[in-house]
């Protein structure tokens, strides 16, 4: 597996910050049993439902193209520290950012739910029964969400790139995205919320969009939040134009 410039143990950086008065970061590939059930038993009073934010401060100095993102990713994260939320937060962070998330959340209280991941990539790195670091397939987010009793994900963050393949792809790479998209229609047949996008014939991508179409995959729900940073390659592309889940 993957090791090339990750640190011998993950621990010790989330471990400094647990051992705070507060706010505590909880890596939940470590997570002790207390966590384990109050994260599932938060994710159990949400009926299954959990928000993931992905890379939320992904290269921030480049300019913010949705200009709402930073204002709801900031609701996101008091929400946690004020116990408004309505779903668990899990936050998606590359491994050697986790000093600068703790510094860029700037909160006093509340217990963060954290993932580390690859550099650029939401799929997970973790230790092994050693203390060794690998880099692992996303099967391994799946397994933890399943345990905690996920059903249906909120995927927001950095970056959700908005593809809309054409009816008569050109090339071999609209040609992919096209059969990729017919592929996850197959998969949303019974997923409500992945339906809405699908249909509206967009395939995400992007680090947050890719979490969204990898959990579609593996049998969750999920949605794509208006909270994400948008590419604007294509000129309709916003987050603004997703369809959204009627409240009636």
């Amino acid at each position: 597996m993957e090791t090339t410039g990750l640190p011998q143990n993950l621990s010790e950086g989330y471990r400094a910050h647990e051992n705070a008065r507060s706010p505590r970061f909880i890596n939940v590939f470590e997570m002790g049993a207390l966590d384990r059930a109050d994260l599932k038993g938060r994710v159990e009073a949400a009926n299954g439902e959990l928000d993931i934010l992905v890379h939320p401060y992904y290269k921030i100095w480049e300019s913010v193209k949705n200009l709402a993102y930073p204002a709801g990713r900031r609701s996101l994260i008091t929400d946690v520290t004020t116990g408004l939320s309505p779903r668990p937060l899990l936050i998606l962070e590359e491994y050697f950012r986790f000093e600068d998330l703790a510094a860029r959340l700037n909160v006093t209280q509340g217990s963060f739910f954290v993932m580390p991941t690859r550099r650029g990539d939401p799929r997970p790195v973790v230790n092994d029964s050693r203390g060794q670091t690998h880099c692992e397939t996303f099967e391994h987010v799946t397994t933890l969400l399943n345990e905690l009793g996920v059903k249906h994900a909120i995927i927001s963050g950095k970056y959700m790139f908005l593809r809309k393949p054409p009816e008569h792809p050109l090339t071999a790479r609209w040609l992919n995205r096209k059969r990729t998209l017919e592929r996850l229609r197959e998969v949303a047949e019974d997923k409500p919320n992945a339906q809405l996008w699908i249909d509206a014939g967009i395939l995400p991508d992007g680090c947050a969009g890719f979490t969204a179409t990898e959990l579609l995959k593996d049998g969750f729900d999920v949605s794509l939040s208006q909270v994400s940073e948008p590419d604007v390659f294509m000129p309709e592309n916003t987050v603004a134009l997703l369809p959204q889940k009627s409240s009636a």
